[in-house]
Order: C-alpha cells, then structure tokens, then sequence
C-alpha cells in the first residue's frame, strides 16, 4: 500500500497539551487529524487495511522545505496514531520494521508505503509476503 499526503507531517512535540499529569491532543493535532483523514478517504480506493494483528514493515519520506529544523522521527507517532485510529492499521505495535528517510524539497509532502511480512522459518528471519521474497 502506497499513500501520498499533502503538507507537513505534525511533529509529537505539537502533538499534546500537558496539564499536569494530563495529555490532551492540541488544536494542531485535532486539525492534523481532520486532514490527515481526509487525504485517506480520497485514497481509499487505492488500498485495503491489513488483517488484524498483521506484521508490518513501513517506510515513510518526508519532503521538506525546512528539512534541516526537523527531526526525522518526531512526525512518526502521531501519524501513525491516526492510521490505526481510522482502522489502515490494526495497531501500530505490529509494525515490525520501519525505514525513515527525508529529502529537501520545493513542497512540503510525504509518501507512506506499508507491507505485509510474514515469518519464515530458516535463520528466524522475517520476510515480506510470498510474492515479495527472494528464494535462493
């Protein structure tokens, strides 16, 4: 599954508000949310969510205007909250493997790409689906 998304991904230091030992999402975030949903639903067609408790591998790529004052990984968690919370993902504690790379860019936009892995059995190593492995 390839997704495309228009914007700057949110970072988890914007994410929350803390009042003393509690967190509630920011107005950032809540907009971040509303689009963040809204560029899913005009891609809907384009993929099916995962089973439940489905090992994942995902790669995201941040392009940035400013991709010097942003930290690769702050943007992860609260992105990936919203795919769970709009059911791409079954839970994000299934994400087994994770590739994270940012460019400069003239526009600000990031592609997600997420895969289905599956356990082999030789060497324990884990793999992508059948169609994706390489059988020496």
């Amino acid at each position: 599954m390839k997704l495309y998304f228009e914007g700057v991904p949110l970072s988890q230091n914007k994410a929350n508000i803390c009042k003393g030992v509690i967190r509630l999402k920011s107005p950032a975030y809540r907009k971040y949310e509303k689009d963040i949903a809204g560029q899913l639903l005009l891609q809907k067609k384009e993929y099916e969510p995962f089973p439940p408790k489905t090992s994942l591998y995902i790669q995201y790529k941040w392009y940035l205007t400013n991709d010097i004052n942003t930290d690769y990984d702050n943007p992860i968690k609260p992105f990936q909250d919203i795919l769970v919370k709009y059911g791409v993902i079954d839970d994000d504690r299934y994400i087994r493997e994770a590739h994270i790379t940012k460019y400069k860019s003239e526009t600000n936009h990031f592609t997600v790409e997420i895969k289905q892995m599956a356990w082999k059995n030789f060497a324990g190593q884990l793999f992508f689906k059948e169609e994706d492995i390489c059988h020496y």
